[in-house]
């Protein structure tokens, strides 16, 4: 049979210390036979401080203040049950001890959120900044209530190496501004900074010049709503860096159609190298939205870097990439690209073929005269007007003779658009009227629109600055 402890306790500080530490203990006996002698020895008070302690009511334990409830809380800390730990955590931030920093450092990654998230607020409590390590690894939590914690306790430290952390969780995994974190980073003299990426966030124009602001923003493409995310983007692309490319590389497959695109044009606009290989990188990707932004992009970068990597795109399996590759040869202006463009006026998709023409309009190259004006003027063209001009005066004089060919076309059609497309060309249609003439009188199918034509481009001629006239053809004044 046990001994009783009330006939072997005296009242050595070791023995009373043992015993308090049988009230955080599992062994419903040994905690009754603790308390027994712990009355014997005078220590009800302490011995019901710690008791309502490790139930949940610390506030006893706190007035009492006395050193000797460390160890059994610090038990307690360690034991099997969740709700004893997290009364355990509280209760030691409670006793005002630095002595009870290091159990509660050493309970920083308890397995319980609730444990966790009260070991934080006491170490809080308690102001030792050797806590500020794994403060600062409670940022990333997968507890709210716990990161929470440790962004307040971080703010309450004033630890200056605890900026650069909680500007990374001022947004929080699913996007959002954690108000916590900023109020941590007011406390620590980076308030400018937090409104500045609040406002930016929230619609508000705002011009962002610290690159600290990165991290923050990068978060911010995680935000359930397309609308933030667009503004982060945007704002990324203004700072830059090599965390604002990744993060703006890893955007290219958004749902959001505007987001991806505006990623796209982010990466293009910063135009180093790092940007262009994430754009050059997306070619390749599975995802055909993917590729025809970075296809675009490309076209934007305004380099003849990009040239092959677009002119190989025009090959690409889907409508959507080869359009977009040869807008952007358009807008490149290289003549590399004449010869694959005037291969893609001939692709099956419509889309491509209009692209195509607008771009070869742009790089005013005489080998592409033909192939557009047969385009155009074919009777069953599916280039909307607008294009076909626009194609037409960028291509000017080069468009002329190919006009000229066509008002022999068998399709009367052909024959009438070629016309009209030499009226329209007026100021530089200047060698097509010895052809319009003879037109006007051999085919009675179009008479009319001959002369409307020669009439138009006389006209321009009789107006053209004394510089052009050297080109005006006999016959003609």
């Amino acid at each position: 049979m046990a001994e009783d402890d009330t006939a072997t306790e005296g009242d050595d500080p070791g023995e009373v210390a043992r015993l308090l530490t049988r009230l955080a203990g599992a062994d419903e006996h040994g905690r009754r036979s603790a308390l027994r002698t712990l009355h014997t020895l005078g220590e009800d008070a302490l011995a019901a401080a710690v008791c309502a302690a490790l139930a949940g009511r610390p506030e006893d334990l706190a007035a009492l203040a006395d050193p000797r409830a460390l160890a059994p809380l610090s038990a307690a800390l360690r034991s099997a049950g969740d709700e004893m730990r997290w009364c355990a955590a509280e209760a030691l931030g409670r006793l005002a001890d630095p002595r009870a920093a290091e159990p509660l450092l050493a309970a920083v990654a308890d397995p319980h959120p609730r444990v966790r998230r009260n070991v934080i607020e006491a170490l809080g409590r308690l102001g030792d900044h050797r806590a500020v390590e794994p403060l600062i690894g409670a940022l990333a939590d997968p507890d709210a209530t716990a990161r929470r914690a440790a962004a307040v306790t971080l703010g309450k430290l004033g630890e200056p190496r605890a900026v650069e952390p909680l500007l990374g969780a001022l947004v929080d995994p699913r996007g959002e501004l954690d108000r916590s974190v900023g109020q941590a980073l007011v406390k620590l003299g980076e308030g400018e900074l937090v409104t500045s990426v609040t406002a930016v966030l929230n619609g508000r124009p705002e011009a962002l010049h610290d690159a600290r602001a990165v991290r923050p923003l990068v978060a911010a493409l995680g935000h359930a709503a397309p609308a933030i995310r667009r503004r982060a983007a945007a704002e990324l692309a203004r700072l830059g860096g090599a965390a604002a490319t990744a993060a703006l590389a890893g955007l290219l497959p958004d749902a959001d159609e505007e987001v991806g695109r505006l990623a796209a044009r982010a990466l293009a606009k910063l135009g180093d190298a790092e940007a262009v290989e994430a754009l050059v990188a997306a070619l390749d990707h599975p995802g055909d939205r993917v590729r025809w932004r970075a296809a675009e992009a490309l076209g934007e970068l305004g380099e003849g870097r990009a040239v092959g990597l677009l002119v190989g795109a025009l090959a690409d399996a889907h409508p959507r990439v080869r359009q977009r590759a040869a807008e952007g040869l358009g807008r490149l202006g290289d003549a590399r690209a004449v010869e694959p463009l005037v291969a893609a006026l001939a692709d099956p998709e419509t889309a491509v073929c209009v692209a195509a023409v607008s771009a070869l309009g742009r790089l005013a190259s005489a080998r592409a005269g033909g192939p557009v004006v047969a385009l155009v003027c074919a009777g069953d063209t599916a280039i909307p007007e607008e294009v076909a001009a626009a194609a037409l005066l960028g291509l000017g004089a080069l468009a002329v003779a190919p006009l000229v060919v066509a008002l022999r076309a068998e399709d009367v059609a052909v024959r009438r658009r070629a016309a009209g497309w030499l009226e329209r060309l007026a100021a530089t249609a200047g060698s097509a009227l010895p052809a319009l003439r003879q037109a006007a009188r051999r085919d009675p199918a179009l008479q009319s629109e001959c002369r409307s034509a020669i009439a138009t481009i006389e006209a321009a001629l009789q107006a053209a600055p004394t510089e052009l006239l050297a080109d005006r053809p006999a016959g003609t004044g």
